[in-house]
């Protein structure tokens, strides 16, 4: 699918022993938010210690990358561990990957069940306080960028059937986001087939494309927003194409981080760049 060299997402499930969260973390792990006996249709909830001082009452959601057709959940379990450790709760959403049948519109639906899920069952799931960050990584942060202006903009959530109620997300944390879909081909980062076999039939559709760009819709978003970027990152332009847009926002409170560190190409985990969980 991919025209360039695509890094593998390896995950850190194997790490777990290096990264224990029940010897301080309270964890809730493989809750179903559809009913289907799919694994990917399930998240991780993760609970910073509350009687903690630094407890922030507040949750990261966060939404994986690998492409749209591979990832999952508890790969960025060494990345939450972070947050935990600051005192802010930590969900791991997962989703069905695109495959036959399945395009990047259902991948962003999925995504909306659950956070309309976790939003209707704050109380039995133990959550505190409504207070939320979405948090994404490569195609994960353009999946996390989408559900934060369909939070931001009813308008927008309602052209793409995302029902939001409930959710309270305050602002949109990104790791080497994809950002504009349609330029991908162009970057050279994915063909022309990649894009059939991701959007369907209806990816010669400029409108439908157009949806599920969140470069088409970033006047949309109200919340402030963290990018991060890699020097090495294989699809950096769009993360400085992304730079451009929002540096014409006067009204919106935006942060880059660059890693210039050589040693580190596109990335899940910015926290760590050593940690073999970051590729």
């Amino acid at each position: 699918l991919c025209g360039g060299k695509f890094p593998l997402i390896s995950g850190d499930a194997k790490m777990r022993g290096n990264f224990p969260p029940h010897n301080r973390f309270e964890e809730r792990l493989d809750i179903p938010y559809i009913d289907d006996g799919e694994d990917r249709h399930k998240f991780d909830l993760y609970f910073a210690s509350k009687d903690d001082p630094i407890h922030k009452k507040a949750l990261i959601i966060d939404i994986h990358g690998g492409g749209f057709i591979q990832g999952w959940r508890k790969n960025n379990f060494a990345f939450g561990l972070e947050f935990l450790r600051r005192g802010y709760d930590f969900a791991a959403i997962d989703y069905l990957p695109v495959q036959k049948g399945r395009s990047v519109g259902d991948l962003v639906s999925d995504c909306a069940r659950c956070l309309s899920f976790i939003a209707s069952h704050k109380e039995e799931l133990g959550l505190q306080d409504d207070r939320i960050v979405m948090s994404g990584d490569s195609a994960g942060g353009l999946l996390a960028l989408l559900m934060q202006i369909a939070n931001d903009s009813p308008s927008y959530a309602e052209r793409i059937g995302a029902n939001l109620t409930g959710l309270n997300s305050r602002a949109v944390l990104l790791n080497c986001p994809v950002y504009d879909i349609c330029g991908e081909v162009t970057l050279g980062s994915l063909t022309k087939s990649g894009v059939r076999y991701m959007f369907g039939p209806r990816s010669k559709d400029t409108d439908y494309m157009a949806l599920y760009s969140p470069k088409s819709h970033i006047d949309k978003l109200s919340s402030p927003i963290f990018i991060s970027t890699c020097a090495k990152d294989f699809i950096r332009a769009n993360s400085e194409e992304a730079f451009l847009d929002l540096a014409k926002r006067d009204d919106l409170l935006f942060q880059r981080l660059d890693i210039d560190d050589l040693n580190v190409g596109h990335v899940h985990n910015i926290i760590d760049p050593a940690n073999p969980s970051s590729v």
